[in-house]
């Protein structure tokens, strides 16, 4: 009986923590991310489901961090994360290579779709990479650019010669062109390492300015867009948890997943604003970046390309040449909807929901 009781209490947990979707993201609670995709996605899943899909959000690193993520959910330690490729670039050549495409401009909506198309649509490479680890991914994030921030005293492209910066993948070309040391520091360290004197400056996102407080050592804000990070996998999936789902959730998931995209674009957007109108009260000063350093940005971009493609060769990506060639081309295609939608998101969610997902198997 007691041999009976335990197996039963066993089955009802596992059918509990079926319905339940641990989702990991080493991002803090308030991030963006959390509050403007991934809380707001799952309250449409739970409504969709009358209840039975819940979210248990471990944020902040508590279960996962931004090396472990995609471990993490191929173990179901967690349901379903947020992954970043370039914290685990030998796991994800292929989203790695689409990442580094990222020193172009574009903005973070199209590029959002953009890589969400190629990754989810005509990318069997990106595919195979995820299911190795028993993971769908659902949606792909391109940011807001990145800009050059740096200490009080930091101004010019020749002040920049021989400092420590803060970069990460391809965008290395940009300070190697500046005469500076390239320096691999987490998101979560750089606080730490800029008080501490490890970094002079950082090409990072201009909301980290407020949101991890990095304006307390970064007095100065080279104002010039430096392209963008994409490959955050914000709906990243344990695909046997996925099968599980019944097909009425099935169609809910991916029916609900083209706003995500819209909703955290808008909130990156609305965090560099909202950094930007704060700044001056806590010191920071904006410069226009001279003409050296323009120069040097687009040398870099000029270069970016063929960096990529040799990059990816070495990683074992199959025909690079391809990936990139197609990634431009939606890049073209989504920037068009993007202006022809006019600042309509139920359009662009439209497009998404018509272009990338209903063709989608499930």
């Amino acid at each position: 009986m007691l041999k009976a009781a335990a197996l039963g209490t066993v089955a009802i947990a596992a059918q509990a923590q079926a319905e339940t979707i641990t989702y990991g993201n080493f991002m803090p609670a308030g991030h963006p991310i959390n509050t403007q995709a991934v809380l707001p996605f799952f309250e449409r899943m739970t409504e969709a489901t009358g209840g039975e899909m819940t979210l248990d959000l471990q944020a902040g690193g508590v279960i996962t961090g931004t090396k472990t993520t995609l471990e993490g959910i191929d173990s179901n330690l967690v349901t379903a994360g947020y992954v970043v490729d370039l914290y685990i670039p030998s796991s994800l050549p292929y989203s790695v290579t689409i990442t580094n495409l990222g020193m172009n401009a574009a903005s973070p909506l199209a590029g959002s779709a953009a890589a969400t198309e190629l990754h989810l649509t005509q990318c069997p490479g990106c595919v195979a990479e995820m299911e190795d680890y028993n993971t769908r991914t659902f949606a792909v994030q391109r940011i807001t650019d990145y800009t050059m921030y740096c200490r009080e005293g930091i101004e010019t492209t020749a002040d920049m010669a021989g400092k420590n910066i803060k970069v990460s993948s391809n965008w290395g070309l940009i300070v190697e062109k500046l005469g500076a040391n390239a320096v691999n520091v987490q998101a979560s360290e750089m606080y730490e390492a800029f008080q501490r004197g490890l970094i002079d400056c950082a090409v990072a996102p201009e909301i980290w300015l407020e949101q991890r407080s990095l304006w307390d050592t970064a007095k100065v804000v080279f104002d010039l867009p430096l392209g963008a990070f994409q490959g955050g996998h914000l709906m990243a999936t344990n695909m046997d948890v996925y099968e599980d789902f019944d097909d009425a959730t099935k169609e809910a998931y991916f029916g609900n997943m083209p706003k995500p995209i819209t909703e955290v674009s808008a909130a990156y957007i609305g965090g560099d604003v909202s950094a930007r109108e704060k700044a001056a009260n806590h010191g920071v000063k904006y410069v226009e970046a001279d003409d050296a350093f323009k120069a040097i940005l687009a040398e870099a971009r000029a270069e970016n390309e063929a960096l990529t493609i040799a990059r990816a060769k070495d990683a074992g990506v199959d025909n690079p040449e391809e990936l990139v060639a197609k990634f431009k081309e939606l890049i073209a295609k989504w920037e068009a909807i993007k202006a022809e939608v006019n600042g309509d998101m139920d359009a662009f969610e439209a497009r998404l929901k018509a272009d990338i997902y209903d063709g989608l198997p499930r």
